[in-house]
């Protein structure tokens, strides 16, 4: 209770801050001249509300978005629907989030305005990471990268680095999240931010979570979460307050990790952060589950039928928002309280529709598209390196010539003057010979790139196939085994359940086998 109190009491001071910014946006808004002055701060006032209060965020996206098109002033109606689409994701309407991005970038592109490209192209790849469509995530974060790069835009790459590290953290890549969680950090205190250094600690501490090194994970989301207390940024405190109360759960004290929760929750239910809340509230019912079981193997029914209501809810939500990510643990979850309950055809239908869901999601082929968009990334800047050298390779035989030259007007004597020309001759030749050498490793670096790009396409499709096959053929008998043996009775082998599952072990055993050969035929292709 002192913990929801203390966030509560948070909230309100960060939302009197933001409040007192909008309310400064809405007295320049109220004695603007021209509409499109007012379309300026009505866009501004809705990114702000977007934090704390999207459903008014999407009415003053909506004002400024008309009044940018009565004052045909093509800038302000893409900020408009861009702020709009915002405020749609921060309520988790990922369909009307993305139409909505998708015109922006669409009017940032005719205007050739770099930044609002490079922006729009980093939300809509949050959109789709959001939707756990990872291949069109990396894609956009790519294009984002790519133009704040060629603006020099230190800040804003790290955030996208971070949106990266983010996919590979999605698919079970700790090492590859690493590696971008790190550059992005890099970034941020390079360019002194807080938000993003707060941020950072955040996701670093997921990852020490997922590896088990609890003391390390909770020691980094409390520092993101102290410097997110001082900036005012609740959403990220929410966020910081959730994960450790993962942290919690994971060390076996559920009161505490349900304590965290519920303080996390009161703030995404305050902000309307839909994603947030609905993530949450999955995590409550997990909690739930656990805290029902007792020492004697039994269970208190109340607080299972609790957990599986919050699971159940929050399931429902996600497949209703194409949030499938959070669904696949909540799956887990709600399998385990029904057969905790004893109701084992239930729980082998909801193992069942989880590794559908996780099949479909971390598949091979989306971590092999994911890996193949970043190396291919990198690959664009070492050659963008080696074009730069080789340019300042010809600025320094420039300036030399020109040294030379001016040498020669100062050299008295045709001997000097001869020796000047030897000398001249040389070094360019050296220099030619060295620019020749660098081409042919260009040449051939972009010969060998070009072919593992080939071959990666070519096993890409295999593993297309492979997957599909999997996903239609294998996992159903696979899941149906997994799940039959899960809750084979070792106990008392005289379990009618026990029965029931080795009658049809053979049957789907038979069906696996013809499956496998057919994988394994397909395998050969590779």
């Amino acid at each position: 209770m002192k913990k929801i109190i203390v966030a509560t009491f948070l909230l309100i001071c960060g939302f009197a801050h933001s409040s007192q910014s909008i309310e400064g946006l809405k007295a320049k808004m109220d004695t603007s001249e021209t509409l499109a002055q007012k379309a300026h701060f009505a866009s501004s006032i809705s990114y702000s509300y977007s934090k704390v209060m999207p459903d008014s965020g999407l009415a003053y996206g909506k004002r400024a978005l008309r009044w940018a098109e009565e004052a045909d002033d093509v800038f302000e109606a893409a900020r408009a629907n861009s702020v709009i689409g915002i405020n749609y994701m921060a309520k988790a309407v990922y369909p009307l989030a993305l139409e909505f991005q998708t015109k922006a970038l669409k009017q940032f592109i005719d205007m050739d305005s770099l930044g609002q490209v490079a922006a729009t192209e980093s939300n809509i790849s949050l959109i789709f990471m959001n939707q756990a469509n990872y291949k069109l995530a990396m894609e956009h974060a790519i294009n984002a990268l790519k133009e704040y790069e060629k603006l020099d835009a230190n800040e804003k790459q790290g955030a996208v680095l971070e949106n990266i590290g983010t996919l590979f953290f999605r698919q079970g890549e700790y090492e590859k999240t690493k590696e971008y969680y790190n550059r992005a950090l890099e970034l941020y205190t390079q360019e002194n931010d807080s938000a993003g250094i707060a941020r950072n600690r955040g996701n670093i501490g997921m990852i020490l979570t997922r590896m088990g090194q609890y003391a390390e994970a909770w020691a980094s989301q409390v520092e993101g979460l102290s410097i997110n207390r001082q900036m005012g940024n609740q959403r990220s405190a929410a966020i910081n307050l959730a994960n450790i109360g993962m942290i919690e759960a994971r060390r076996g004290n559920y009161k505490k990790a349900l304590a965290y929760y519920d303080s996390a929750q009161a703030i995404n239910m305050s902000l309307g952060a839909e994603f947030n809340a609905i993530t949450t509230q999955g995590n409550i019912g997990g909690i739930y589950m656990e805290m029902s079981k007792l020492p004697d193997g039994k269970y208190d029914l109340q607080i299972l039928n609790k957990g599986i209501s919050e699971l159940e809810e929050s399931i429902e939500k996600c497949l209703a928002l194409s949030i499938g990510d959070p669904a696949i643990n909540f799956y887990k979850d709600l399998g385990e309280a029904y057969a905790l309950k004893g109701d084992y055809e239930k729980a082998l239908e909801i193992f069942k529709a989880r590794e559908i869901l996780k099949d479909s999601i971390h598949s091979a082929s989306n971590k092999i598209s994911l890996e193949s968009m970043a190396a291919a990334h990198d690959l664009t800047m070492i050659n963008r390196d080696l074009q730069l050298k080789e340019r300042e390779l010809r600025i320094k035989d420039l300036e030399l010539n020109e040294s030379q030259q001016r040498v020669v007007l100062f050299v008295m004597g045709f001997i000097i003057l001869v020796l000047m020309g030897l000398v001249s001759i040389f070094l360019l030749r050296k220099a030619r010979l060295r620019n020749k050498k660098l081409k042919e490793i260009n040449e051939l670096y972009a010969g060998r790139i070009e072919e593992q790009l080939v071959s990666l396409k070519k096993h890409a499709t295999v593993l297309d196939e492979i997957t599909y096959m999997q996903a239609h053929h294998v996992r159903e008998p696979v899941a149906t085994i997994l799940g039959m043996v899960e809750h084979f009775n070792l106990k008392d082998p005289h379990d009618p359940m026990n029965i029931f599952i080795i009658e049809n072990l053979s049957k789907v055993a038979g069906k696996l086998d013809v499956a496998v050969r057919e994988v394994i035929n397909k395998k050969e292709e590779v």
